[in-house]
């Protein structure tokens, strides 16, 4: 009896692990998520992208006014003709902004002896990391968002007698909506704007899209491949 016991409680067992471990792959994971459409959208955006980058920006100073009824902030304005900024595949899910002019960004900081050191900074590589993720519910559905984080930057410059380390955040609310079977993606427009100035690993400085009394700095930049 107990044998008889044992065989059908280990039959019942074996059909679970079965049910189990069968259990095809899409109903596990979103399909969006596999392997093989991360690689191929990936790669699909891939490459090299020429265009204009536009920077918007205003200091600590700026009020708002009133236009056509409503409240607008002014806003400064400067661009670059010519920009270019690589897209990596799928092995390197990163966007580098080639060469961006870093010191534009002393033109909203309030601290006048970092303004002038940050003046003065040459041009660097901004990167921001992209993901693609589901954007439903539905496992097997074909849909995706690709999103963008964008990562600090972190550099050396020399102002009040001592070297010191400036850290500048960013953040990007952009999203791109791609379906797994297409093959026409593009990242053909950038939007980045400065979070936070940190110096010495202190925030000295808060950057907002809306507030009166803080500095804003936009980057928009628009490419071909």
């Amino acid at each position: 009896m107990k044998y008889r016991s044992f065989l059908f409680l280990f039959c019942v067992l074996s059909c679970t692990f079965f049910s189990c471990s069968t259990e095809p792959a899409e109903f596990i994971n979103p399909y969006i998520l596999s392997t093989d459409v991360q690689r191929h959208i990936s790669d699909g955006i891939s490459g090299v992208y020429h265009g204009k980058m536009t920077v918007l920006y205003c200091d600590t100073t700026v009020k708002k006014v009133k236009k056509d009824e409503s409240w607008v902030i002014p806003m400064h304005k400067d661009s670059v003709q010519q920009f270019r900024y690589s897209v990596g595949g799928y092995e390197n899910q990163y966007i580098v902004m080639h060469g961006f002019p870093i010191s534009m960004i002393s033109k909203t900081v309030s601290d006048p002896d970092l303004a002038n050191a940050l003046s003065h900074k040459p041009n660097l590589d901004l990167n921001v990391r992209y993901s693609i993720l589901p954007i439903s519910d539905n496992k097997s559905s074909k849909e995706g968002q690709i999103r963008l984080e964008a990562v600090p930057v972190t550099f050396s410059v020399y102002y009040g007698n001592i070297e010191h380390l400036v850290t500048i955040t960013f953040s990007s609310s952009q999203r791109y909506n791609v379906f797994a079977d297409d093959n026409s993606w593009n990242i053909d427009n950038l939007q980045l704007q400065v979070d936070n100035l940190l110096v010495d690993g202190r925030i000295v400085q808060k950057y907002d899209s809306w507030e009166e009394s803080r500095s804003k700095f936009w980057i928009i930049c628009k490419g071909k491949r």
